[in-house]
């Protein structure tokens, strides 16, 4: 059995892009960050992004494949947080989702 490319980029898609999009996400759970840093462009581009890609991990490809993509992307997130600014990772994330997008022609139920 054959595995097509839209069938493995799917969730590597999704997993970068939750890998770039979480540790953003999470600065509005901190009380250490200031109104502004917690309110800023960024932060809610990086809160729609996490969520609508999340929800699409589990939506789209299952509970079980779900689980695994949103595993392994929370893991890689750990490494992204040591290496990138959260403006720079927001973007990757985007792009992460867009590709996700293109390359399928968008996520069919």
């Amino acid at each position: 059995m054959s595995l097509s490319p839209v069938t493995w980029t799917v969730p590597l898609c999704l997993a970068v892009a939750i890998a770039f999009a979480w540790d953003p996400f999470l600065i509005i759970f901190r009380r250490d960050m200031d109104l502004a840093t917690q309110t800023s462009v960024t932060t809610m581009i990086a809160t729609s992004v996490a969520l609508t890609t999340v929800t699409l991990s589990f939506f789209h490809l299952g509970f079980v494949i779900g689980s695994l993509v949103f595993a392994l992307g929370i893991a890689c997130s750990a490494i992204a947080r040591l290496y990138l600014r959260p403006a720079i990772s927001t973007g990757l994330s985007a792009v992460a989702l867009i590709a996700c997008f293109t390359i399928t022609g968008g996520l069919q139920a």
